[in-house]
């Protein structure tokens, strides 16, 4: 996955520059908001797919021209449907759709070919999940097309479309990856045993409940959209009670940034999940919206990529056992404070987005949510030059040290 979190920090740190343009320059929250989630995070997701699709079916790795073929059009597909809207050309987005979609479906069928490759059965409910978001991509990213390219007129039609864009995309390929590869990226983040996934079915049952939401969006029909909610919530039960018992195992170490972050991405899918089923069962698509850009987009999708970050960078560095644990301790560096201050920044956010709130609350959340965020880039840059400074050295010998 080198390359994947070279190019994924590459459009994280251009997103992050793009939220200091004038609003005009930068439409409104579009140019930030795709960077992030088109750029950096499916990325991640396509390799992170691909890596550990390789890694729990045992298969032997996927030839250089499968994961540089894929990644290269992915980064040419959300370049150009970037330029495109920019620069108000339907052609370029066209192409761009085009490029990013033939991508994802190339990792996908890489990943999925590992799993028949190899001789691990035990995750294969990963192999679901992910075979589930590949699919949500590819409708998610052709609604999105559709709107980029103007063929629908009415409001209410976009509006609808623009959710079920959403859906397809945060609710199919974001959380079902996270929740495929949170079972065994969370026990390792947290140096403990991974939890036995026996229910084969929920993966079917979240799927489900987002196919019936989608319905309820397209024919306007709320009570059926927040019956999906429902499902999609009953569907993510199994997942949660492995993150909740892995959580509770005894640790010899204490908690790192990576495992704050990924509980801190697990906990909003489950608030999120929980609360959109009023809101669409209200019918009310600006509730909606906001839910799944603050809570799924940032709370759980790019806090994913930022926990991701912390423990996946340094354990894929060719060194020895020492250096990679000062390179871990690295990330460390003011974690807390940073794990608070992101959530507490999206927690101000969501609020002023759903209702009243007092002067100043969004604009206070934005800033904390971006420093942190930046923070958190800056040590994925960095950390091998971070993990020289004495204070970590000091530090690591703390933090290695066995709990008895």
């Amino acid at each position: 996955m080198r390359p994947h979190h070279l190019t994924a920090r590459l459009w994280f740190a251009g997103a992050l520059l793009a939220c200091l343009l004038p609003p005009q320059l930068r439409l409104g929250w579009w140019l930030p908001v795709h960077m992030l989630l088109l750029g950096s995070a499916s990325q991640l997701i396509s390799g992170g797919q691909i890596k550990f699709s390789s890694t729990l079916a045992m298969a032997p790795p996927p030839g250089l021209r499968h994961i540089l073929g894929s990644l290269g059009l992915l980064n040419l597909g959300a370049a150009l449907i970037a330029a495109g809207r920019l620069s108000g050309t339907e052609a370029v987005v066209g192409a761009g759709a085009a490029a990013f979609l033939t991508g994802t479906v190339w990792s996908g069928l890489v990943a999925d070919t590992q799993w028949r490759r190899g001789l691990g059965t035990r995750f294969r409910v990963t192999r679901t999940y992910y075979r589930l978001a590949g699919i949500s991509i590819v409708v998610g990213g052709s609604a999105g097309a559709t709107l980029a390219l103007g063929i629908l007129s009415d409001a209410e039609s976009r509006l609808s479309h623009h959710l079920v864009h959403m859906a397809f995309n945060l609710l199919g390929w974001s959380v079902l990856t996270i929740a495929g590869t949170a079972i065994t990226l969370l026990p390792a983040v947290l140096r403990v045993r991974a939890e036995n996934v026996g229910s084969t079915w929920a993966p079917w049952v979240t799927f489900t409940g987002l196919l019936t939401i989608v319905t309820g969006l397209t024919l306007d029909l709320p009570l059926l959209a927040a019956a999906g909610g429902g499902g999609f919530v009953a569907g993510l039960i199994p997942f949660g009670l492995v993150a909740l018992l892995v959580g509770q195992r005894p640790r010899r170490f204490p908690v790192p940034v990576s495992a704050l972050h990924l509980l801190a991405a697990v906990l909003w899918l489950f608030v999120v999940a929980a609360l959109q089923v009023g809101s669409l069962g209200l019918g009310n698509g600006a509730a909606t919206r906001a839910l799944w850009l603050v809570g799924l987009g940032g709370g759980s999708v790019v806090q994913a990529v930022l926990g991701a970050w912390s423990f996946l960078l340094p354990m894929e560095m060719p060194v020895g056992g020492e250096l990679r644990r000062l390179h871990l301790v690295a990330f460390e560096k003011g974690a807390r404070t940073q794990v608070a201050a992101y959530n507490i920044g999206l927690i101000l956010l969501l609020l002023s987005l759903l209702g009243p709130s007092p002067a100043g609350t969004q604009a206070a959340g934005l800033i904390l949510a971006w420093t942190a965020a930046a923070w958190g880039l800056f040590k994925a840059c960095t950390f091998v030059w971070i993990a020289r400074w004495p204070s970590v050295g000091a530090a690591a010998t703390l933090w290695w040290k066995p709990r008895r």
